[in-house]
This record gives C-alpha cells, structure tokens and sequence, in this order.
C-alpha cells in the first residue's frame, strides 16, 4: 500500500478527527485537556473569507525554551480552533500571522507558530496557510496568562493593500469573534 503525501483535504480531515478524539477523551481524568465549545463565525464582506471559531484549550503548557515578546507571569498557550474559508476566485492566502488575540485586558497577542510541535503532541493540528478556494481547520496558538480567556476576541485581519478582483485594492481591515462559550 503506498503512502500518501499529506494535502490540505487530509489536514483538515486530520484536525476535525483530533477535535473528535480529543473531546471523547476529555473527561474526569485531570491529565485531559480542557475543551471549551465556541460555535461563532465573521465573514468579510469584501473578501468572502470567513472565519469559523469552533472552541478552545485555554491552558496548554508552554514549551520550555519558549521566547515571547512580552514576559508574562504564568504563561500558557490559548489553542483555538478555527475554520477559515477563502472565496474559489479571490487571488490571495490567509495565514496565522492574520490573526491575533485581544485579551480582555486590551493587550493584543499575535499568533504563535513556533509552538506548533507543542500543538501537535496534543494533536492539535495547526492552522496552515489557506489558499484560494480553499476551506481548512486548524489550531491557532496565542501565548497569554493563565486564566485570561474571559472575555478574549479572535482578531481576522485583512491586509492593506488587498487586491480583489473585480472590486481593486481594499484598505486594511479587522475582523472579530469573541470566544464565548456556546450554551
């Protein structure tokens, strides 16, 4: 049987059957992640893309060696999981540098890929870039305190500059979706 390289379609296909896996394992064991369901969406009515936010881990570890660009007293990981769909004949990408974290502090947390490994040893997929004509899930990482989820907003954010075609070059944009829980 010959080994099939890894596609967008099996990426995303691998994310929502680690979502799966991961909420059947979650239980009363301590040593389980905590999973919080979201079920919020945004779509830029320019672009078409669409940005699905299906929950979160609030409080992954942080990989020890981990540098940050502000220190933080009790850091963790915040893993969100999101959809992102871009329209079949929009000309650009998103990528997890597009998002950021405003905490409910006002801080803004820019994503962090370089705990993907971190996410995959929880199998967490991590968000990849999406092209055009594209749908994938994926996992975000934004490091941030430990209990400062409350009140959080995903940032999308559409470039400066964007060129659509059909409708020229966009200004720059933001995109919001607060990371309540659903029920």
């Amino acid at each position: 049987m010959a080994v099939q390289p890894r596609t967008r379609r099996s990426l995303g296909t691998a994310a929502a059957l680690a979502l799966v896996l991961t909420l059947g394992a979650c239980g009363d064991d301590p040593e389980t992640l905590e999973h919080v369901t979201v079920s919020a969406s945004v779509t830029d009515p320019d672009t078409s893309q669409t940005t699905t936010v299906h929950g979160y881990v609030p409080d992954l570890a942080l990989p020890a060696g981990t540098t940050l660009d502000a220190p933080l007293d009790d850091p963790v990981i915040l893993a969100v999981d999101v959809t992102v769909a871009v329209g079949p004949d929009r000309g650009f990408s998103v990528r997890p540098s597009d998002f950021t974290l405003r905490t409910s502090s006002g801080d803004s947390v820019a994503a962090l890929t370089s705990v993907n490994r971190a996410l995959e040893d929880e199998s967490l997929w991590p968000l990849l870039e999406v092209g055009s004509g594209s749908t994938l899930r994926g996992w975000l990482a934004f490091p941030v305190e430990r209990g400062s989820v409350d009140g959080a907003t995903l940032v999308a954010a559409r470039p400066e500059s964007m060129t659509v075609e059909g409708r020229g070059s966009l200004e720059a944009a933001t995109f919001e979706v607060a990371l309540e829980p659903a029920g």
